[in-house]
């Protein structure tokens, strides 16, 4: 197995700029059943289907971006969804204008493990500079990551793929919608994890408590 990866969890306390948000107890479920493309319902990965998936993003006031129009007069959105076993929820948005300009939304929704509801949902916003966007760009060039839809990661043979951190992540734009999913412990490749982490250094989660991932 080429490769060591190394998951590090920070534990910042969450600062007070932060607002709770999402679907909340007994609110109606919107999208449920809508967050993925109705042929995606066959896809497997070594957690199993996306319904749980569908079900967190819900839950985190999320709405689907793979529809007709779903980027609205944004050039380009870029969703980054990250799922810990323990039950623990990622979510970075960008949004990418017209004009370039660029405005990142994080959300996390994080609890222990003997805490058997998950905290409320928290949200924060920033602004995205323009070295960001690049160096953003150049990694999702190098990682092909819209170049097969569904996109996917062969899972290693040498690997025991238990338990880690699903991703998913998604892009709509004018040209269509791109997806791509896998186990950050033993399918998704080195490149898609430079891509993640990218996403998770531009929407600050380590400043709101969360999780980083890297390779070594």
């Amino acid at each position: 197995m080429s490769g060591r990866r190394v998951l590090r969890l920070f534990s910042a306390a969450l600062v007070c700029a932060l607002c709770p948000t999402g679907v909340g107890a007994g609110e109606p479920a919107k999208f449920a059943g809508e967050m993925f493309p109705p042929e995606f319902s066959t896809l497997d990965g070594s957690w199993g289907g996306l319904a749980g998936f569908d079900a967190s993003l819900v839950r985190m006031g999320e709405a689907p971006i793979w529809k007709k129009g779903a980027n609205g007069d944004d050039a380009e959105i870029i969703r980054l969804f990250l799922q810990q076993t323990a039950g623990s929820q990622f979510v970075v948005t960008l949004r990418r204008s017209a004009d370039g300009s660029a405005r990142v939304v994080t959300k996390t929704s994080a609890y222990g493990p003997k805490v058997k509801q998950p905290a409320a949902v928290m949200t924060r916003s920033f602004p995205v500079d323009a070295a960001e966007l690049q160096q953003l760009d150049a990694m999702i060039a190098k990682a092909a990551l819209w170049k097969f839809y569904p996109g996917a990661w062969p899972l290693d043979p040498d690997s025991i793929c238990i338990d880690g951190i699903y991703m998913i992540m998604e892009r709509a734009s004018f040209e269509g919608h791109g997806f791509v999913h896998g186990n950050i412990l033993c399918e998704v490749g080195r490149d898609g994890i430079a891509v993640a982490n990218q996403l998770l250094s531009i929407g600050h989660v380590e400043n709101i408590g969360g999780i980083y991932v890297e390779k070594i």
